[in-house]
């Protein structure tokens, strides 16, 4: 079974190239930033590659605190509450709960979060193909609700006639069906040929 992959990391290039990833100050305006049809909450904060690259110091796996070098408050700074995007490494999608300055280092205690919290409004499409085995799909069906079984059941019945149905002829007798079709005249014409032809058999 393939290892399952979030699925925010699947949409985070699309959050990423609808973001400014350029390095910037803090906006001064509290209003969401409109891009398109999309709203982002003004409390997004990208933390491009380059930036992460320069100053990210360590990540702790088991607390999820993020530690910085002081030099990043002059391109990105941050503050509870805000939301980190960045697509350093596999992605990044945190809340921050809090932020903390010892020395020359930020410390950034941060939460899960989601795209909603970084999407405020819009609309995104996407294709991903899904490998599902055949054991994997009967796992999922037998763990779904009575009702939802019921209805597969009647669909793949259903299913099943109508395959019958457009299956149930031979080829020959699909052949004849697809046939040209006499007129009355022709086939007025074919019974006295045969009537014809029997009495000449018959002699």
């Amino acid at each position: 079974m393939k290892a399952k992959t979030p699925i925010y990391k699947v949409l985070l290039p699309v959050l990423l190239l609808t973001l400014n990833l350029s390095c910037k100050k803090d906006k001064v305006e509290d209003s969401p930033q409109k891009i398109g049809d999309v709203v982002i909450p003004n409390e997004v904060k990208v933390i491009d590659s380059q930036t992460w690259n320069k100053n990210f110091i360590s990540l702790d796996s088991v607390s999820k605190a993020i530690t910085f070098s002081k030099d990043i408050s002059s391109c990105q700074s941050v503050k509870t509450g805000d939301i980190i995007v960045s697509s350093a490494g596999e992605g990044l999608l945190r809340k921050v709960k809090s932020v903390s300055t010892v020395g020359n280092s930020i410390t950034v205690q941060t939460e899960s979060a989601t795209l909603t919290d970084a999407i405020q409004k819009g609309l995104i499409e996407f294709k991903q193909p899904v490998d599902i085995k055949y054991e994997q799909l009967i796992d999922i069906i037998r763990n779904l609700p009575a009702n939802q079984l019921a209805k597969i059941k009647s669909d793949l019945e259903n299913a099943v006639a109508v395959n019958k149905a457009g299956t149930g002829k031979t080829d020959f007798q699909k052949f004849l069906l697809k046939g040209p079709v006499m007129s009355d005249d022709q086939y007025s014409a074919f019974k006295e040929n045969r009537k014809a032809f029997n009495q000449w058999r018959n002699k």
